[in-house]
């Protein structure tokens, strides 16, 4: 027996009220808890949906919420997988060949210092930018919260700071060609970065609400 709509809308709703905040995790346990229920209720045809869902929590919410962590970690590793995949793209790869041969030409018109600049302010200023967008849509337009979401800003912090490192190399190289070819190379990592980030979380907002309506 199929679920209806509302039934899955229920389960949302209750799994949301039980401090289940991320959309995404949610979808997955609605999915997981609905295919429980509906083989449930395939057994019995005199069991209501209420009552399925109520005997199933009983039994199953305590757990169901500890592996709320196993659910964050598969979320997490999607993640990593996506933006790798993302990373791989034929745009990502022009992305980068663009901004590095632009960069060696600023390096010979503007000089070293304005590329090493950048390669610190741009990728700090992407992640301001990017929080205020995100809170923006949260409180203004109401939209859910994305554990996928909020982790690629963990994981751009972390890569942030090996970028950081590398910039730290080309600092002591500026006069020799090697040194600026690498200056542009970071350049180039950082803003193919940036572009598979926004790629990665539009597309996790995008599949939420493809996988929400296939799964309603």
């Amino acid at each position: 027996m199929k679920l209806s709509k509302e039934n899955i809308q229920f389960i949302d709703t209750y799994l949301e009220n039980s401090e289940i905040h991320f959309a995404d995790i949610r979808m997955e346990m609605v999915d997981h808890i609905a295919s429980a229920l509906e083989a449930e209720l395939e057994l019995s045809n005199e069991l209501s949906f209420y009552d399925a869902f109520k005997a199933y929590m009983v039994c199953n919410k305590a757990r169901l919420l500890q592996d709320n962590e196993g659910f964050l970690r598969n979320t997490y590793n999607n993640l990593l997988k996506l933006i790798w995949i993302n990373m791989l793209t034929i745009n990502s790869l022009l992305v980068f060949l663009g901004v590095i041969i632009s960069a060696r030409l600023f390096i010979n018109n503007f000089g070293f210092e304005t590329i090493e600049t950048a390669i610190f302010s741009v990728p700090l200023l992407f992640f301001i930018v990017l929080g205020i967008v995100y809170l923006v849509v949260l409180r203004v337009f109401n939209y859910d919260r994305f554990s996928g979401v909020e982790r690629i800003g963990l994981v751009y912090v972390f890569l942030f700071q090996v970028v950081n490192a590398l910039h730290l190399l080309t600092k002591y190289q500026a006069e020799s060609e090697s040194g600026q070819w690498i200056a542009a190379g970071v350049f180039a990592i950082s803003c193919t970065l940036i572009y598979a980030f926004v790629k990665t979380a539009v597309s996790i907002m995008r599949n939420y609400e493809k996988e929400y309506k296939k799964l309603v």
